[in-house]
């Protein structure tokens, strides 16, 4: 053998890539050392099987591969192409072919040259997957910049995550007490499947003490396949097998510090896509909608308790208002509308009620916000037709900041012009009418002191009604409850009930349609019994009345009443 030969076999055999000699029928007569390497298969395996019936290759690229044998072999000349097989091991591969014949004196062979580059395919795929994260984790959060339609926006995210993570079926689920969960939304991401929503109106965590312990220690939930899972997971096993759940992913939905629900994504036909290595993904889109659910919760509460106390501070003769730091005026009742005219917010305090051009040198609001305190004193108003007023003016905190300092202060104006017209009389016939005035004083500091007391009253039925009082969407989620529900229904009395389904109460649905029916028919319902659901499982029976609120259309907008257990 020349040094030639002994030189060329060792680069054959030494080569850093795949070399692989074939006759013209594709029969494989020759392979190196790194061939062995790419394929997982021994060379003596590979020698004498024809290069087309190897059953690394799917079916799908026999046809491409054997065009490019027969143009290799009609002398065509043929560009390096990608593709990808099976190793031995089952793994895929992929490869850069590159494909020459080589003229011998007696015969013609074909020199198959693979590189791999299965290495830089996964990372081409990681970053397309991670682009692709970026992109749907951008829209997501786009989605929810103003207030307005969260709802559609949460529904419209949780179908993109779960077209991201393979998933067929996306739903929320929140806590409505300590032991159980309510479906706030439910969505189909897979539109080329059939996929039934889940019909359960609630989920008990106790019926999966496997996925508990899972949540407990790793601090989400994913089963790659119901099948797989041990067999101290039988009874979640079961549980998910009835749903037809055969993969599964949840993640903690927090708010406020505390966990309220999950966002779940199933699959009922293959394993979700998602590695619990990168959860990067799926915890911000899980914060994004937290952050909407507490906006949304909190407007809708804030719009309640806002139509409450509108209700109850509009029906009282003093005027009352509600001014910001720079003492502008956000809100007003009736009664200073009616005496100070229906434009006022917006306007500065001391413009509209002392007619001044700049806040007042002792004013009791800028007091309140410096302290937090109660303030008091009497103020001389001037009305339209330029006739003195004594007014008794008091300033409280009305709501704090994120810091704890006052955000807003109420101020009350009570009318005591008759009073300060009786003093100021009395002041000429002091002696005479001594006794008088000293009876007319002690009468108005009785009105006064009941004034106060009533005013305190009013502050206290916002949230300690003697009888239970809420508000709800009509045949839709509670807006707005006071503690004796929560009295009623044996829940803690911190526990919000409020975006829970008003329906899951009632334990007998021809009950709840008798409802709704008196109640589209009369526009109100007087000492209706019903059966209350509780969350322990048990029923009571309470006395409902109830009133139906249209919206400018007449269409049922919303329900509001009180409840009584008997």
């Amino acid at each position: 053998m020349s040094k030639y030969s002994i030189e060329f076999n060792d680069l054959f055999e030494k080569a850093p890539f795949s070399i692989i000699l074939l006759d013209l029928k594709g029969n494989i007569i020759e392979v190196n050392s790194s061939t062995e390497k790419i394929y997982g298969y021994k060379k003596e395996e590979l020698l004498g099987v024809n290069y087309l019936e190897f059953s690394v290759y799917s079916s799908e690229i026999l046809p491409f591969l054997r065009e490019r044998l027969k143009n290799a072999n009609d002398g065509v000349p043929l560009e390096p192409e990608e593709f990808q097989f099976y190793k031995k091991d089952g793994s895929i591969a992929w490869v850069i072919s590159f494909l020459s014949t080589i003229k011998k004196t007696d015969s013609i062979i074909i020199q198959a040259i693979l590189i791999d580059i299965t290495e830089r395919k996964q990372i081409e795929t990681q970053l397309k997957e991670i682009i692709k994260t970026e992109q749907i984790i951008s829209t997501i959060s786009s989605r929810f910049v103003s207030d307005t339609e969260i709802d559609s926006a949460i529904f419209s995210s949780l179908k993109d995550m779960g077209l991201l993570y393979n998933a067929t079926r996306a739903y929320i689920l929140l806590y409505n007490d300590i032991s159980s969960l309510d479906f706030f939304a439910q969505v189909q991401c897979d539109d080329s499947v059939e996929v039934p929503k889940i019909g359960l109106k609630y989920i008990d965590p106790s019926k999966f003490p496997w996925i508990r312990m899972q949540f407990l220690n790793l601090g989400y939930i994913f089963i790659e396949n119901t099948h797989d899972l041990p067999e101290i997971a039988d009874q979640t096993k079961n549980e998910l097998e009835k749903l037809k759940i055969k993969s599964l992913l949840a993640f903690p939905l927090n708010i406020k510090k505390g966990n309220r629900g999950f966002i779940v994504f199933d699959s009922i036909k293959e394993k979700l896509k998602w590695d619990p290595d990168n959860s990067i993904s799926i915890k911000t889109c899980a914060e994004i909608i937290a952050n909407a659910l507490d906006r949304k919760w909190s407007n809708e509460t804030l719009k309640g308790s806002h139509q409450l106390l509108d209700g109850i501070l509009s029906s009282l003769t003093e005027m009352i208002c509600l001014i910001d730091r720079e003492m502008n005026i956000i809100w007003v009742n009736n009664a200073a509308k009616n005496i100070r005219g229906n434009n006022l917010l917006g306007k500065k305090c001391y413009e509209v009620f002392l007619n001044n051009n700049k806040p007042c040198e002792n004013c009791i609001g800028r007091r309140t916000f410096m302290d937090g305190f109660i303030h008091e004193n009497e103020s001389k108003l001037i009305d339209t037709d330029k006739n003195v007023q004594y007014w008794w003016a008091t300033s409280n905190s009305a709501a704090l900041d994120i810091d704890g300092e006052t955000e807003l202060v109420i101020l009350i104006f009570r009318d005591i012009t008759k009073r300060k017209e009786i003093e100021l009389n009395l002041e000429t016939s002091e002696k005479k009418l001594k006794s008088l005035n000293e009876i007319l004083v002690q009468k108005v500091e009785e009105r006064t002191r009941e004034l106060k007391i009533s005013e305190e009253k009013y502050k206290k039925m916002l949230y300690a009604l003697d009888i239970g009082f809420y508000k709800g969407e009509f045949k839709g989620k509670l807006l707005f409850h006071n503690q004796t529900v929560n009295k009623i229904l044996g829940i803690n009395f911190t526990k919000s009930l409020v975006g829970s389904s008003t329906s899951q109460f009632f334990s007998d649905p021809n009950t709840l349609k008798d409802y709704y029916k008196e109640l589209l028919t009369n526009g109100r319902i007087h000492n209706f019994i019903a059966e209350i659901l509780l969350p322990t499982g048990k029923t009571i029976r309470v006395q409902l009345n109830s009133h139906l609120i249209r919206d400018e259309n007449g269409i049922p907008k919303e329900v509001e009443g009180t409840i009584i257990k008997i």
